[in-house]
């Protein structure tokens, strides 16, 4: 899961998302490394990834959320 945060991480720093979004999209992901260091269980971490993804659709960053989908199901 660490290394999708990352990959998400990596695509919300290089989209052309607005500055605010940006600090949104990189609190949320704060929260997610949160709960895997908190080895929260599964489903937990999956639904901060959905609610990371939904915000990023209506955001308009669709690649990443894209990625966060594939990794997603690669993962649960």
């Amino acid at each position: 899961v660490k290394d999708v945060v990352d990959a998400v991480e990596k695509s919300i720093s290089e989209s052309d998302l607005s500055k605010e979004d940006i600090e949104t999209a990189t609190e949320l992901l704060a929260d997610i490394k949160l709960k895997i260091e908190e080895e929260k269980k599964p489903h937990i971490l999956k639904s901060a990834l959905v609610g990371l993804k939904d915000f990023l659709i209506n955001t308009g960053a669709s690649v990443t959320a894209v990625l966060i989908q594939a990794q997603i199901q690669g993962l649960f």
